[in-house]
């Protein structure tokens, strides 16, 4: 009898994790759609598991302060070098497998400003 308790228990919370992984999909794909239009939030971002990493092609690394609900289009215009390209590189985490390797499924969205 234990065994068959252990058995649903162990097939319900697996259940979970395949939900909770099809859920981060689903979030990451819309994630993506917004931000082709740059709509997405610096704090979306951040609170999805990202990091998010935004510099200048100069190489100059001082960008604007970084304000969570400010969206990156709006943190490109606010960023001290306006009229330059600013490159934002951004990755989701979305699954470390059993690995532990994380997928690797970063973009780097360079927009003239």
């Amino acid at each position: 009898r234990r065994r068959d308790k252990n058995n649903i228990a162990s097939q319900r919370s697996r259940r979970k994790r395949q939900e909770k992984f099809q859920a981060l999909k689903e979030e990451e794909i819309g994630l993506k759609k917004r931000n082709t239009e740059l709509l997405a939030t610096v704090g979306d971002l951040e609170r999805q598991g990202c990091w998010l990493r935004c510099w200048l092609l100069l190489g100059i690394r001082h960008v604007a302060a970084i304000v969570p609900n400010m969206t990156i289009s709006g943190f490109m215009q606010r960023s001290q070098y306006p009229t330059m390209q600013v490159a934002i590189s951004f990755g989701v985490r979305t699954d470390v497998t059993e690995t532990g390797k994380r997928d690797a499924n970063s973009r780097r969205i360079a927009r003239q400003v």
